[in-house]
């Protein structure tokens, strides 16, 4: 029944408007049909939607990696444009979501270890640690360094 073209028409439909507010809907169902819309995705990310939204976690996870490097550096300036609780959390879940994007996060995780909150800063020193060391900065490297001892 999943196979039916109506099925992938309908999502991919949802998904042609980046800016619906339900954008995000569409994701799981995209993904149970084997459907990636990338383009999507990143067209998506382009309308500055809240860091909290679903569909950050879901480009990380998906876009593959020659898109990762883009989808950081949309997050990174949407953050800086952002204050207050979405701020906060915002950097809790990228020092999360970082953790298999050695390559590309560490100015985002630099920013988290940074962070008022413990809670943000314990999960960005955790990621850090999971990195394989051959993939550090030189300035990542000698920040695990630091706190490692």
């Amino acid at each position: 029944m999943l196979r039916a073209p109506r099925w992938a028409a309908l999502v991919l439909g949802h998904l042609a408007d980046p800016r619906r507010p339900d954008f995000h809907l569409a994701l799981r169902p995209a993904e149970v049909l084997g459907l990636t819309p990338t383009a999507a995705l990143l067209a998506r990310l382009e309308t500055g939607p809240s860091l909290l939204e679903p569909t950050w976690a879901h480009a990380l996870r998906h876009c593959g990696r020659q898109h990762v490097a883009r989808i950081l550096d949309l997050a990174e300036r949407r953050l800086a444009a952002t204050s207050g609780p979405e701020h906060d959390h915002a950097l809790l879940l990228f020092a999360h979501l970082l953790r298999g994007h050695p390559e590309h996060g560490w100015p985002l995780l630099r920013y988290a270890l940074t962070s008022g909150a413990p809670e943000t800063r314990r999960t960005a020193s955790s990621t850090l640690a999971a990195w394989p060391v051959d993939a550090l900065t030189r300035e990542a490297a000698a920040h695990l360094r630091r706190t490692t001892g």
